[in-house]
Order: C-alpha cells, then sequence, then structure tokens
C-alpha cells in the first residue's frame, strides 16, 4: 500500500528589519534636504522675476504719461508745503497714483482713494496682512527724479529731456517694507534714497532704469567699499546715478 506523499510549502513573509527601515528613512530624510532648498530657491528667484516685470511695467507706465505731460516725469513723493501745488494736485502727480489712469481707473486725488494693486509691488506684498499692504510700498521711485530737491521751490518735475543717461539713472527700485525692514517708519515712502533700498532678492536688489531696462544688483561683499547707508562697491555703484546733477 502506497503512501501519499504530502508537499507542504513554507511561505516566508518578507519585511523590514530595523536596520532597512532605518536606512530608508535616512535616505528619505536626506532627498527631502535636498530637494527642499531647491525648492526654495525656485520659488525665490521667480518672485525676483515677477518683481522685475513689475518694475519694468511701471517704467513703461510712466513713459506713457512723461508723453502726454510734456516729458515731466511723475513725483516720486508726496511732499509737505510745496509751493504752488495743492495737496490733491500732488496726489495725482505722485507716481503711484499717476499710473492708475493708463490701466481705467481715476487717478485719486486723497489718501483715501488709492489703489493698492499687486502690480505696483514686489510679489511680498501679497503676504502682508490687509492693513499693512495699505502702508507699505515694496518698490518704489528714484527720490531724486522730483524737480528741485534742495527744497519746495519749482520746478516741482524733473523733465526726460535733462536725463542724459537714461541707461544708468535709477528709476524704480527694491524698497524698504515690512518684510526687510519692520520698524521702518519710512514704509508709506513712494520714493526711495540709496538708504532706502531693501536686499530682498538674494542678498541684492532689483533696479529699473529710466530708458526701462531692469537688472538684479547683488549687495558688496566687502564692507570697506559699500557707501554708507548703500548696498554696492564703488566700482558698480559708479555704473549707476541717483541724481541728475551726477550725469
Amino acid at each position: 500500500m502506497r503512501r501519499k506523499r504530502t508537499h507542504t510549502r513554507e511561505h516566508h513573509t518578507s519585511a523590514f528589519t530595523l536596520i532597512e527601515l532605518l536606512v530608508t528613512i535616512t535616505v528619505i530624510v536626506l532627498l527631502i534636504s535636498i530637494v527642499l532648498p531647491a525648492l526654495g530657491n525656485a520659488r525665490g528667484s521667480a518672485r525676483a522675476v515677477l518683481c522685475l516685470n513689475h518694475q519694468r511695467q511701471l517704467a513703461t507706465t510712466v513713459m506713457m504719461y512723461v508723453d502726454d505731460f510734456r516729458g515731466a516725469l511723475p513725483r516720486p513723493t508726496i511732499g509737505t508745503d510745496v509751493v504752488g501745488m495743492s495737496t490733491a494736485q500732488q496726489q495725482q502727480a505722485v507716481w503711484y497714483n499717476a499710473v492708475d489712469a493708463y490701466y481705467g481707473k481715476a487717478t485719486p486725488t486723497s489718501a483715501s482713494e488709492r489703489h493698492h494693486e499687486a502690480w505696483k509691488h514686489d510679489p511680498v506684498w501679497a503676504s502682508f496682512d490687509e492693513a499693512k499692504r495699505a502702508n507699505n510700498r515694496t518698490i518704489k521711485m528714484n527720490d531724486y527724479l522730483k524737480g528741485n530737491n534742495d527744497n519746495d521751490e519749482p520746478p516741482h518735475f524733473t523733465y526726460e529731456q535733462a536725463i542724459r543717461r537714461p541707461t544708468l539713472m535709477v528709476l524704480f527700485v527694491d524698497g524698504q517694507s515690512a518684510d526687510v525692514h519692520p520698524n521702518a517708519s519710512n514704509d508709506t515712502h513712494f520714493g526711495a534714497t540709496p538708504g532706502r533700498v531693501a536686499l530682498r532678492h538674494a542678498d541684492g536688489a532689483n533696479v529699473t532704469f529710466v530708458d526701462g531696462h531692469g537688472r538684479h544688483v547683488r549687495q558688496a561683499i566687502r564692507d570697506d567699499l559699500v557707501v554708507p547707508g548703500w548696498f554696492l562697491p564703488t566700482d558698480v555703484r559708479q555704473e549707476l546715478l541717483w541724481r541728475v546733477a551726477d550725469q
């Protein structure tokens, strides 16, 4: 009598050992540490590009204003006791309000009528809370392009014909605001001097010139080459003009 052989198959269940699990976790952590900074850099680069695009757009609009106002640039700021100009006229002439007419909006004659639009700002502006948005300008116009810079006497405007080197004359620049200078008292200013430039993008700032072109300018590495309140080494500073008289 033959006995039937029964074949029993052994089932082996595969599972991670503790060592394998730790290795896997280590690899995942390593990948995250590599990918996240790259994503952060990509987002930063995208913001910088969009900021520069906004500056160029503003520069183009300013040139349209110049054509319509017999060669006069809009004012970079609203002064105090400006001789011969009412408060309403100053509001209409400041660049932040003057550009609105070219986008189908009424030109404001008072602070309460201002149009706070994202295209007038660096993208970081959208991250501010609503109260800060109305009181911060992340892109600012060259404050020296306001005519008579010594006092509030006429002339109150700078004319395009006076700018002999438009490729070097600063028109718009990254300006101090709540993201880089939280306690600054000049966040509400529409104009920027060298001391109010914000190093917002990769240790530098976006600068757009009167001729409409723009570029990123890096912060100086050597402190001994930096002019107080400014961020450029001497050799680069000579390639930028702020005052008409410096041409």
